[in-house]
Order: C-alpha cells, then structure tokens, then sequence
C-alpha cells in the first residue's frame, strides 16, 4: 500500500485524509528552522516568507501540537534526543531556535 519516493521514505499510495505523512516533531523542528533560515537570509524573496513561517508556527502549537504530538513529561527529553531522527546539532540548534522564536 506504501510507495516510495526518493531518498524521503515512504508515503501512502492513496494517501488517507488527516493523517500526517513524517512524524509531526520532525515537521514541526522543520519548519522552525526554514523561520530560522528565512528570516536570517539575505535575499528579500526569502526574508518575506519568514511572517508566513511564524504564522504557520502559531497555528502548529496552537492547535496541531495539542493533537499530534503527545509527550508525557518525564520521556520528553528522550522524545527530542532520538538520534533514529535527530542529530546532535540538529537538536542543538532546535533548541537554540525555540528560545529565539
């Protein structure tokens, strides 16, 4: 049922309605660092969509974190530091992106 798509994984064939495709702290560390990227670009075609990047940010904690992302507190700094999805800088730098935003 799953079929694959370059180097990125795999991806449902006849993909089901709300049903997020990459786990969603991944999307979420992701789209904090195009915030991060675009707002810190030179270029002014990127430094326009660092507004959008924070909008959409928003929205994420503010309604889709509460749904998909469910952390008991005491395995959450384990949740953040699996290497099968982070790297070490890739979590440091999130980590340093948070406090920023």
């Amino acid at each position: 049922m799953y079929k694959t798509i370059g180097a990125s994984g795999s991806v449902p064939a006849e993909p089901e309605p709300k049903i997020p495709v990459l786990p969603f702290n991944v999307l979420l560390l992701q789209k904090l660092q195009a915030w991060d990227d675009h707002r810190r670009a030179e270029e002014l075609r990127y430094k326009k969509k660092a507004p959008v990047d924070v909008e959409d940010l928003e929205w994420m904690l503010g309604f889709a974190v509460p749904k998909y992302l469910r952390l008991d507190p005491r395995r959450s700094a384990t949740v953040w530091s699996n290497r099968e999805l982070f790297d070490e800088e890739f979590e440091k730098r999130s980590r340093e992106r948070v406090i920023e935003f």
